[in-house]
């Protein structure tokens, strides 16, 4: 969801910026073009549809591209696909969709959860795909299957960051079953893309103004990313917030106060 802030602060009436938020059921603000969208598409439907829509808007300045985590790895692959309709990025919580973000999340994260990572591939076949596993299990016909895959590694991102980790005991509902099946199979499927392919193609938005936010201490999606993002953006600026977790009201101010100074408003 785009946050309050940016309704309230970062597109307010007194100023020439417009605010467009796409999302499902979302009704359009007449005051600033930015993007945001859900995981439930193919990435490159998403992006084709996001482009089919700023035409038949008929929107022909640059936009600003906005997004956090998953969002995040969206305005990129827009920004990588359609450069020359794109102004600047506005980004936080870096996700790059890559090799090395799967090895954290199925692997490397282990060595600060062992107790956790024990409960994920207990019963596994060794040397079992992790996300591929839980994928067969919640496509599969058994509801028990189903719910243990979306209590399990469908709850894995938010256990990450915490100090006194725990899966979620409360009853598993079928929207929870369905939200996890979804993310499941785009871990399973490397999130449909093509191996490291945001940072294959960051030449194409080499010289594009870009503002990037992330935690220092983020389990979800680990610094690294944003550093080799930054590294590759000449014109981009890196602001590394000392807070933990893939969230936190810190980096909600930072964000707001960085964005403000980034449009200079």
């Amino acid at each position: 969801m785009l946050p309050k802030f940016l309704i309230r602060d970062i597109c307010p009436r007194k100023t020439d910026i417009r605010c467009f938020l796409w999302k499902p059921a979302a009704k359009t603000e007449s005051r600033c073009w930015f993007f945001m969208a859900g995981r439930a598409a193919l990435p490159a439907f998403l992006l084709h549809d996001a482009a089919r829509l700023l035409d038949f808007l008929d929107i022909k300045e640059k936009v600003i591209l906005l997004g956090g985590s998953w969002g995040a790895t969206l305005a990129l692959l827009f920004a990588e696909k359609y450069p020359e309709r794109v102004k600047a990025l506005l980004l936080s919580k870096i996700f790059l969709a890559d090799e090395i973000s799967a090895g954290w999340t199925d692997d490397v994260s282990g060595w600060f959860y062992p107790d956790v990572m024990d409960k994920l591939r207990r019963n596994m076949p060794e040397n079992a795909n992790l996300p591929e596993y839980y994928a067969e299990m919640v496509n599969s016909r058994n509801l028990s299957d189903q719910v243990k895959a979306a209590s399990l590694y469908g709850n894995y991102e938010r256990v990450l960051g915490q100090l006194v980790p725990a899966f979620e005991k409360k009853e598993v509902t079928q929207d929870d079953v369905n939200a996890a099946r979804i993310f499941i199979n785009y871990a399973a499927a490397g999130f449909m893309l093509k191996d490291d392919q945001i940072m294959s193609n960051v030449e194409r938005i080499r010289e594009l103004p870009a503002l990037i936010v992330h935690n220092r201490l983020d389990m979800v999606c680990p610094l690294i990313g944003a550093w080799r993002l930054h590294k590759a953006l000449p014109a981009s600026k890196l602001v590394i917030v000392p807070e933990k977790g893939h969230v936190g009201p810190l980096m909600a101010r930072t964000l707001k106060k960085e964005i403000r100074r980034f449009l200079k408003i």
